[in-house]
């Protein structure tokens, strides 16, 4: 999700240089994002019951250089409506 400018993109993960804290955005969705924009990057799977008991998210917040600021194992939402 491109937080800057709304648009949704899918693509897979391309990863830059090594220590460059940088990501590539190519094809398709190379035309939904630009440098510097702020994107949200978004993982999922497909567990049986059992496997989803055992996962453990990673949410990771980052600051304007993708330094790691905040680090949470899971978020406040996932107990929603219990």
């Amino acid at each position: 999700m491109n937080d800057t400018n709304g648009k949704r993109l899918e693509i897979y993960a391309i990863p830059g240089k090594d220590g460059s804290k940088s990501f590539k955005v190519n094809g398709a969705s190379a035309h939904r994002a630009s440098p510097g924009n702020i994107i949200t990057i978004m993982s999922f799977g497909v567990y049986t019951e059992k496997e989803a008991g055992k996962m453990s998210p990673k949410i990771l917040v980052m600051d304007c250089r993708n330094k790691i600021i905040v680090r949470k194992r899971r978020s406040p939402l996932a107990d929603y409506g219990k």
